[in-house]
């Protein structure tokens, strides 16, 4: 938003655990599938 400390910021935001467990299930429906192919790469190249 273009603030420059997070005190400023805090006023349009509270988290709460609700909205942090659903942060991290829509992060883990995006990413997770991403990660695994990811590593599965990374491991397969180690010498």
């Amino acid at each position: 938003m273009g603030h420059v400390n997070i005190e400023n910021t805090q006023v349009y935001l509270t988290v709460t655990q609700t909205l942090l467990r659903e942060d991290n299930r829509r992060f883990q429906e995006r990413f997770e599938g991403l990660a695994e192919k990811a590593l599965g790469r990374a491991r397969r190249k180690k010498p």
